[in-house]
């Protein structure tokens, strides 16, 4: 492409590679040309971890300011590669920098896919650490023949559910968390 410049030309959206510039001076026969090379940015990256209702974000590439969105509503502009973020179940969380070229990271929120009890094996007392404080959850627990053998609403205290398995045969059971979507999973009794 050829430009007429009186100062100065902003180029934008020029995808990576190697390219030339040459510059001629109206009425002179010389033209000087300069070689320039378009890297391919960086795409932002982060760590997360998430605990309770309150997901902390570490950002390990990407270029300042970094907008956050929890379900498209712009919840925070922030300069700080470090930074925590409430959420719920179920959120969609986006992170973008103002750079369009470093893309955008979206996660969605789902507290329960890492519960599961421990120990297992157990010899019939064993817990379920939750990503809730307090409150009560129906669970059920079956049998490896799919027979149900105990279904309760227990208790949530400081983020754990203590269940027994004490007078069962050993084996194989299965427990579900009665939540919207259900979360199973099993347990060895030694």
């Amino acid at each position: 492409n050829t430009y007429d410049l009186t100062n100065e030309k902003i180029f934008e959206d020029i995808e990576p590679g190697d390219y030339q510039i040459c510059v001629n001076l109206k009425g002179q026969p010389e033209t000087k040309c300069y070689a320039v090379k378009i890297d391919e940015a960086d795409a932002i990256t982060f760590k997360i971890s998430l605990k309770s209702s309150k997901m902390s974000v570490n950002i390990t590439s990407g270029t300042a300011p970094y907008r956050i969105f929890v379900n498209d509503e712009m919840v925070l502009k922030t300069r700080s590669s470090s930074f925590d973020v409430f959420v719920n179940h179920g959120d969609t969380v986006k992170v973008a920098t103002d750079k369009v070229c470093e893309g955008e990271l979206i996660k969605s929120i789902d507290f329960y896919s890492n519960i599961s009890p421990y120990p297992n094996p157990t010899s019939g007392e064993f817990k379920i650490t939750l990503p809730i404080e307090e409150g009560r959850i129906p669970i059920e627990i079956y049998d490896i023949r799919g027979q149900l053998i105990s279904s309760k609403i227990y208790t949530i205290h400081t983020g754990e559910i203590e269940l027994s398995l004490n007078g069962k045969n050993s084996g194989l059971y299965f427990a579900k968390l009665i939540l919207d979507e259900p979360v199973n999973f099993k347990i060895i009794k030694n």
